[in-house]
């Protein structure tokens, strides 16, 4: 004998649970519902903006239980309600005649029973579409064609769909926008999977677990559902508590915030310390940052202190979490500045989303970064990874229109993307760069005494006059001066409006004492990278150092990138002469940097071992 086919309605019609009604039972929509619902005439609803499935399946629960234990009215006694989960209807085409089967034996066993029907599904495709082709259109062409049943009520839950124009619809349908649970009835409605998953996962979840779990997802992933990832987020700690577990004893294991903080972590690819919620320390900031970024110790500190007052959340603002306007001229580091506070805040170099801008860029549609090695549009970029620093680098070639999508971000904290929807921008730091301004700065730092390009070997070599020749004339000044300074020229390019949504930070250009720190750590990481490629062994003569900075101060004005200088000025010798090494087949590994005999450029080779320790006496 063949056993009985399940109906198309027992596969996909989940059943609503009593236990998820109660968090939502005092929803102030509902006795809205019921009265609409109760009507002779347009009686169907379109409720709009509807949040997470979870959430969708509560209240409409709650629905259920209202109409079981309150007065219910005539039109709606002995209601039945199907919810039928579209989004798990799949069947091939070739079953259209069985969902035609299942659904007219529906009809006929309610008609039996005299009964009323509330038919729900979670999206609207079924009823506007007209191919009747698909197994889903074709499920919706039945539903239409009892629409003006008495007996039949239709609830449409639309997440994210606009209200729909058709007149058909807005003949039968009464709109409603969907009324957001409260946090607290988000909390309680977690709270309510309390006994699921602690049975699965063999775990206690406290009660101070849920409102931890709640602000997590809400603050550090806003570009999601954050209920149901805060739904995840507890079934994920739960796991990983259960597994962190000695389980030869029978005590079970307490889910704490250090799991949530953990998995989050995991998924977002912050560092645990941030997540724990750990104070902003400015004196910790300033003191690494110093370490990596080299005259520019006034910017540093005013940039921790604009990142404390940020953190502390001391006024209610809807833009990013800070924004700064670099503003200074070229090489000085602004964009290594932005490069270390990615590094420092976040602990990765992918927190950095890089952007240069051309004035072949007209809006925010046009913008890729490269993370991770692939090209990413900027705005998907930023809804994967809100926590990050956004570098706009030469701010001032943007469009006139493309500016003022930047504004919006700046103020609002969102922008839209091409599908019209919003990409979260409130947990983002974005750092703009520009020249503008460069003349003022400039024309300060040339008031310093005359440059003179006289300098001898003997006075690199025992470092004599480098530094009087160097005199930095902006030492003296603060950055509320500097910003004075360059502020008529950059309202000059940019409106008020657009510069008061940022903090503006002056650069001034790097003197002989940065610039010889700069050398040094860049030699330095060229000699781990020599070492680490090719097992060279490199040693330099101290003028080397001296002999790059004071080039680099003279040809400052010129110089657009001190990667592409250093190509010219050093590392093009290193490599002539590791090709050369190879064509000699030496197989000596010391390689010496010291100047030529006039100390005029740059000359290394490879020596022996006793050499290079008389070097590095």
């Amino acid at each position: 004998m063949n056993e009985k086919r399940p109906t198309l309605f027992a596969n996909y019609a989940k059943p609503l649970s009593q236990a998820n009604a109660l968090p939502l039972k005092d929803h102030p929509q509902l006795q809205c519902i019921v009265d609409i619902l109760s009507r002779q005439q347009r009686h169907h609803i379109f409720l709009t903006n509807c949040p997470a499935k979870k959430i969708q399946l509560a209240f409409m629960a709650s629905l259920q239980q209202r109409l079981i234990t309150a007065p219910a009215p005539t039109a709606l006694q002995n209601a039945q309600i199907i919810y039928f989960d579209t989004t798990r209807f799949d069947l091939p085409s070739e079953e259209l005649p069985d969902i035609e089967r299942d659904f007219r034996a529906l009809c006929t066993e309610i008609r039996a029973k005299d009964q009323q029907i509330i038919f729900i599904i979670n999206q609207i495709k079924p009823l506007v579409s007209h191919d009747n082709k698909t197994p889903l259109s074709y499920l919706g062409k039945l539903l239409k064609s009892v629409i003006t049943e008495p007996q039949w009520r239709f609830i449409i839950l639309a997440p994210d769909e606009p209200k729909p124009t058709s007149p058909y619809l807005a003949e039968f349908f009464t709109f409603i926008a969907f009324m957001d649970p409260t946090q607290a009835e988000k909390i309680a409605l977690l709270k309510s999977a309390r006994t699921q998953l602690e049975e699965f996962h063999q775990v206690t979840l406290v009660d101070e677990i849920f409102p931890a779990a709640f602000e997590m997802a809400n603050h550090y992933l806003p570009h999601s559902d954050y209920f149901d990832t805060a739904f995840e987020l507890l079934d994920s700690a739960a796991a990983r508590a259960n597994a962190n577990t000695d389980h030869t004893t029978e005590q079970k294991p307490i889910v704490t915030n250090n799991h949530l903080a953990s998995i989050l972590a995991n998924w977002t690819h912050l560092p645990l310390v941030h997540l724990q919620n750990a104070p902003f320390q400015i004196a910790k900031f300033v003191e690494t940052l110093h370490q990596r970024i080299f005259g520019h110790d006034a910017a540093i500190q005013a940039i921790g202190s604009l990142l404390q007052t940020a953190g502390l959340k001391l006024r209610a603002k809807s833009g990013p979490h800070c924004s700064f306007l670099f503003a200074g001229p070229a090489c000085v580091g602004k964009a290594a500045l932005a490069e270390a506070i990615a590094d420092y805040l976040f602990g990765h170099k992918n927190a950095l989303l890089r952007v240069n801008f051309t004035r072949l860029h007209t809006s925010l549609n046009q913008l890729t970064i490269v993370t991770e090695n692939y090209p990413l549009d900027l705005l998907t970029a930023v809804a994967r990874k809100p926590y990050a620093i956004l570098l706009l680098e030469n701010i001032d070639q943007c469009s006139p229109d493309l500016i003022e999508d930047i504004k919006t971000i700046l103020a609002y904290g969102y922008a839209l993307d091409s599908e019209q929807k919003k990409v979260n921008f409130q947990h983002t730091i974005v750092i703009m760069t520009t020249t503008i301004g460069t003349d003022c700065i400039v024309n300060l730092t040339d008031a310093a005494p005359e440059k003179n390009k006289t300098l001898d070997i003997l006075q690199l070599v025992f470092n004599e006059s480098v530094r009087d020749i160097a005199l930095h004339p902006l030492q003296q000044f603060s950055i509320p001066e500097l910003r004075d300074e360059i502020t008529s020229a950059l309202a000059a390019h940019f409106s008020y409006d657009f510069l008061q949504y940022s903090h503006t930070i002056p650069f001034v250009s790097l003197d002989y004492a940065s610039l010889e720190k700069i050398m040094y750590a860049k030699i330095k990481t060229l000699t781990k990278r020599l070492f680490t490629q090719f097992n060279i062994e490199l040693t330099y003569a101290p003028e080397v150092i001296r002999f790059l900075a004071q080039e680099a101060l003279w040809q400052r004005s010129t110089i657009k990138s001190l990667d592409n200088w250093l190509e010219q000025h050093l590392y093009c010798y290193i490599t002539h002469e590791i090709l050369a090494q190879a064509e000699r087949k030496d197989h000596s590994n010391q390689l010496l940097i010291q100047l030529n005999e006039t100390g005029q450029s740059i000359r290394c080779e490879f020596i022996i071992s006793n050499e290079t320790a008389l070097y590095n006496l």
